[in-house]
């Protein structure tokens, strides 16, 4: 039964993260649209401008944490469950001849992290003998030898704690919402912003190496269907997507909020296709409707291609599960026979 929850609250939390994600920007949308920052014409307004007027704010900032905190703990599930696939064996089953590793530690003497090749294992002395500078060959000890590139251990630890540090994000860009006026709420938010696309980019990455190394390697759990389907989704979500045009894209929304409140005698509220006249009598420029939409479905775009991404475990969360469930089947079946 405790198994069975644990499947359960593993696929559970990566879904409830993403669909409260999804509807908190949507109940946002809908009571901007009746609010005082609407602006006829635009369809899709940039995330951040949900923010600014009440009572949505305090929705955005509601809906944004909650969806931190389940991102979170997602990430501790996958921590839980699939390491023991992902990485499937001690640190030195990952070393092989040929390998590129750091000598670590006090090492025959040796300066901390000096570069090397693995030349083959010498059983006799059950240590490897490593390929140094010069074609000097030494007898280094398993617990002193890190791949040089790629240390799966570390990989795992580096995408554990980058999904750790992309809810954090979410909680930071929720929590410290978009102003009117330039000023250091507005800053905090793309911070928290660009922290969360900038973790999540890292996170993906490292959790892409991680997968495929481990499906070089054969292991059963990566290679399930289900586990496939979503190794490919996460590719296709990471290689097609930018952390530069996102960038791009925040900044043109700060340009052109700013560029507004700047101006004489602006109103967010004025119907943008039409003009409006100043305080200093001058004839202003209504916002780019073009530009506004454009911003707002690409910020739209690359904030739910990660919510898709990390709702994609779910399936390897599931699988992990299964696999501790069917364990626990056998192992139950094994006992009775025994007591029969």
């Amino acid at each position: 039964m405790r198994n069975g929850l644990l499947r359960l609250m593993a696929s559970v939390a990566p879904m409830a993260a993403m669909i409260i994600a999804l509807a908190t920007i949507s109940t946002c949308l809908y009571m901007w649209r009746g609010g005082p920052s609407f602006i006829e014409g635009v369809y899709l307004p940039a995330i951040s401008e949900l923010s600014v007027e009440m009572p949505q704010k305090r929705v955005y900032q509601v809906g944004f944490a909650l969806c931190a905190c389940l991102l979170s703990l997602s990430t501790l599930f996958l921590e839980q469950l699939l390491e023991p696939h992902v990485l499937l064996a001690k640190a030195d089953a990952f070393l092989s001849a040929g390998t590129d590793v750091r000598i670590v530690g006090k090492a025959e003497d040796l300066p901390e992290d000096t570069a090397g090749t693995l030349d083959r294992f010498d059983a006799d002395k059950g240590r490897w003998v490593v390929i140094l500078e010069g074609d000097k060959r030494m007898h280094i000890k398993n617990e002193n030898i890190k791949r040089g590139r790629s240390d799966p251990l570390e990989l795992w630890a580096d995408c554990v704690r980058w999904g750790h540090i992309a809810a954090a994000g979410v909680a930071h860009f929720g929590i410290f919402t978009f102003q009117k006026v330039r000023g250091p709420t507005s800053y905090l938010h793309f911070g928290g912003a660009v922290l969360f696309l900038a973790a999540a980019m890292k996170h993906a990455q490292k959790s892409n190496e991680l997968y495929d190394a481990a499906a070089q390697r054969g292991v059963p759990l990566v290679l399930t269907l289900g586990v496939r389907v979503a190794r490919k989704l996460r590719h296709l979500i990471l290689d097609y997507s930018s952390f530069v045009v996102f960038l791009i894209v925040l900044g043109m929304q700060g340009l052109n909020r700013f560029a507004e409140d700047a101006t004489p005698g602006s109103n967010s509220t004025a119907v943008a296709n039409s003009t409006a006249i100043g305080k200093d009598g001058k004839i202003e420029k209504p916002p780019d409707l073009k530009t506004l939409n454009m911003i707002g479905l690409m910020q739209w775009a690359i904030i739910f291609q990660f919510a898709i991404y990390f709702c994609s475990y779910t399936l390897d969360m599931r699988a992990a599960a299964d696999v501790i469930l069917s364990a626990d089947a056998k192992s139950h079946d094994n006992n009775s026979k025994k007591e029969k």
